[in-house]
């Protein structure tokens, strides 16, 4: 069938890959479960069959080993998330929770995981054009929405968990070709700033946000739309005021879907697709 669509990727420590994604074919949430590094063997599980769900999944691994995926279900217009019940069986069931349903909510979730492991959620609110947060107990059984602020978002919101459990969104404002950063000031995200990232212009489709470990310091990979090619900013302190944008591929129609890992050492790690040649690309470098 037609499968892949917003996908998602993490790892176990025994490096098996897990993977989210949405079955177009059959309008379902599936998991990809493999059995060894390269995934020659592996296990697929339907997630969630209810109507047309699965859209714009995001996947995190509780104490790395228990999946929990955020997405948006377009047929009740809610987010939703599913947790493994038993990871020892490669996941045969899975609990579903609808995690906010008031209008159209749930769009371009990112998960992510506190220091105590609990599961974080960004997302925007389509009916309110509001960026939101749900922040949920270890097993997403209870969960606190927050509003961030009215916000003009498109294709993604990228999340990440700070060190001293400080919620850092990056996202692209449509209307101007911005690159936004939200930091939040404490775990509940009661208040935040948001600034727009100087020198970061013409920005599309998806960007990507990760934490220097030893800093906190955000590191974004985005699409240039007009040159067509995949930067990278590296921030100099916790709200980008002072950075350094990298070209990482200046390649004719590169960077689109980008997707950005750091190591155990804080080099980053780039994939992402060059329309020009249909091809799926991989960049790395270092900080």
């Amino acid at each position: 069938g037609d499968v892949g669509y917003y996908l998602s990727i993490a790892v176990t420590p025994q490096d098996y890959p897990v993977v989210s994604y949405y079955d177009e074919s059959n309008k379902d949430l599936k998991l990809a479960m493999c059995t060894d590094a390269f995934c020659s063997g592996r296990v697929i599980r339907l997630v969630d069959t209810m109507g047309s769900v699965g859209y714009f999944t995001s996947l995190a691994l509780i104490r790395e080993v228990q999946p929990i995926i955020s997405y948006f279900d377009h047929t009740t217009l809610s987010l939703k998330v599913a947790l493994c019940d038993d990871f020892r069986n490669l996941c045969s069931s899975f609990t579903i929770r609808t995690i906010d349903a008031t209008g159209s909510v749930g769009w371009y979730t990112s998960i992510a995981l506190t220091p105590r492991q609990q599961p974080v959620i960004s997302y925007y609110d389509h009916t309110s054009k509001s960026l939101k947060l749900a922040l949920c107990d270890q097993e997403c059984t209870t969960a606190k929405l927050v509003t961030i602020g009215e916000a003009n978002v498109l294709y993604t919101t990228s999340l990440a968990i700070s060190s001293d459990d400080k919620p850092v969104i990056a996202y692209q404002d449509p209307g101007t070709s911005k690159l936004m950063l939200v930091v939040c000031d404490d775990i509940t995200c009661s208040n935040s700033t948001t600034v727009a990232v100087q020198g970061a212009h013409h920005v599309t489709k998806t960007v990507s946000l990760a934490l220097a470990s030893n800093t906190n310091y955000p590191i974004i990979a985005y699409q240039d739309g007009l040159a067509q090619a995949l930067r990278m900013v590296v921030c100099g302190d916790p709200l980008c005021t002072s950075l350094t944008i990298r070209t990482m591929d200046a390649s004719q129609g590169v960077g689109s879907y980008a997707s950005l890992a750091l190591t155990p050492s804080d080099d980053p790690v780039i994939s992402y697709y060059d329309a020009t040649n249909g091809n799926l690309k991989l960049v790395s470098g270092h900080l």
